[in-house]
């Protein structure tokens, strides 16, 4: 499968464990499990972005894939919480 996205150390961890994705347009989205102080330590802003010139059909379709992977984890972990 196609990402061909070169992400740091920080955000690449975020992004392989769903923490992290970005709109079509390149915009950080940013999972509600990151508190504002684990996203100062990472050096992580909630602005942050890809740039949109930057990103290719093939890097939207990508994307488009791992958002719809990031929005399903966010439903099995507030289900997680939700019984604890």
């Amino acid at each position: 499968m196609y990402n061909g996205l070169l992400l740091t150390p920080n955000y690449g961890n975020l992004f392989n464990n769903y923490l992290i994705t970005f709109e079509e347009l390149g915009m950080i989205i940013i999972s509600d499990l990151l508190s504002e102080d684990d996203l100062g330590k990472l050096n992580i802003s909630r602005n942050d972005c890809i740039l949109s010139d930057k990103l290719t059909l093939k890097h939207n379709v990508y994307l488009e894939k791992h958002r719809a992977k990031f929005y399903k984890n966010i439903i099995i972990w507030t289900n997680r919480n939700y019984f604890i």
